[in-house]
């Protein structure tokens, strides 16, 4: 097991996690650097965050985060204070509680692998009506194949559907 896969295992995807923000480079402009208390770091990006760099939390500020992804060394967070992020966008999509409607935990679903992401070993996943991300381990999954996963979340407040390797 490898520090990625004992990041995921400590904080898995749609986790919450208190952290103090210790960084932010280039206010306005990259996004602001939090500790979590352990490796990885969390980093929360500038998308995620207010137009007006004014309104982004400062050092020393403390908050609750929501575990986006994984990237070696790095965790990609999202603030749950609503003071703290940017305008919803996609988060409004009135669709969205009829697509989650067909997911529960502990489903099983089959789906494309749209894409592959070496690095953070990760892979986008068409499940027909919507696209997921899934994380792997071990065996990288090819482009094109047609693969079997279980419903391990339903992220009401990113609006996911977070899916695993069985």
């Amino acid at each position: 097991m490898d520090a990625l896969d004992r990041a995921r295992a400590r904080f898995p995807i749609g986790s919450r996690v208190s952290a103090r923000v210790t960084n932010v480079p280039s206010p306005g402009r990259i996004g602001i650097v939090v500790d979590v208390g352990d490796d990885p770091e969390g980093f929360v990006d500038v998308l995620w965050l207010p137009r007006e760099a004014a309104m982004w939390p400062e050092v020393g500020d403390e908050s609750e985060f929501e575990v986006l992804q994984h990237r070696p060394g790095q965790m990609r967070l999202w603030p749950t204070d609503p003071t703290w992020r940017a305008e919803p966008g996609h988060l409004d999509d009135p669709s969205w509680h009829i697509t989650a409607a067909n997911y529960r935990v502990g489903d099983r679903v089959t789906g494309r692998i749209e894409q592959v992401f070496a690095a953070n070993r990760e892979c986008l996943v068409d499940l027909g009506d919507m696209q997921a991300i899934a994380e792997w381990s071990s065996r990288q999954p090819s482009v094109g194949s047609t693969e079997d996963f279980v419903v391990t979340a339903v992220l009401e407040t990113t609006q996911r559907i977070v899916i695993a390797f069985p």
